[in-house]
C-alpha cells in the first residue's frame, strides 16, 4: 500500500484523524530541523523553532487554501519562526556538534574522515559569512533539495530572483 501524499494528510486531519499529524510530522521533522540547524547554527534552538514550528502548522493547517504547498508552507512558517528568534537577539550561537554536521552533510561515505571533516568545517565556516537571506537559498536549494518555486513559495520572493 502507498503510503498518503500529505496533501491526503491533511485532509484526514481536517476529518479529525488524531494519527495524520504524527505522520505529516515523522514525514519531515528532520528535514525542517537540518534546515533551522543551518539557518541558527545551534541545536538547541532549532529544537525549540521545530517544535514551533509544527505547533504552528497544526494550529493553521485549516487555513492552508493549497493542501499540495504544504511543504514549502512548513519551511516557510520554520524560517519565520528562526528570523524572529533570532531579531529577538536570543543566543543562537551554541554551535552544532560535529555529529550533526555530519548528518546535515548528507555525505554517508565516512572514507576519509578528516577530509570530511575539515570540508565540513570550510563549508561551514563560509556559510556563516554569507548574508542571511543568501544563505537561506543556498541551503534551501543544495542541502534541502527544494525546488526554485518551493524557494519562491518560502522566501516570498519570485521564482527569478531565486
Amino acid at each position: 500500500m502507498q503510503p498518503f501524499s500529505d496533501e491526503q494528510l491533511i485532509w484526514q486531519i481536517r476529518s479529525g484523524s488524531k494519527t495524520a499529524f504524527a505522520k505529516l510530522y515523522d514525514r519531515h521533522k528532520s528535514k525542517i530541523f537540518s534546515y533551522c540547524c543551518k539557518l541558527l547554527h545551534d541545536e538547541e534552538s532549532a529544537q525549540d523553532v521545530l517544535q514551533e514550528t509544527f505547533m504552528k502548522a497544526l494550529e493553521a493547517i485549516e487555513t492552508l487554501e493549497q493542501p499540495h504547498l504544504f511543504r514549502p508552507w512548513l519551511y516557510r512558517i520554520a524560517r519565520n519562526e528562526s528570523y524572529q528568534l533570532l531579531r529577538r537577539g536570543r543566543n543562537v550561537n551554541g554551535g552544532l556538534s560535529d555529529e550533526v554536521w555530519e548528518t546535515l552533510s548528507d555525505e554517508s561515505t565516512p572514507l576519509d574522515r578528516i577530509l570530511d571533516q575539515e570540508r565540513t568545517n570550510v563549508v561551514q565556516y563560509l556559510l556563516g559569512l554569507l548574508k542571511a537571506e543568501y544563505r537561506e537559498v543556498l541551503i534551501l536549494r543544495e542541502y534541502e533539495q527544494l525546488s526554485y518555486g518551493e524557494i519562491a513559495e518560502i522566501t516570498g520572493d519570485t521564482e527569478s530572483s531565486v
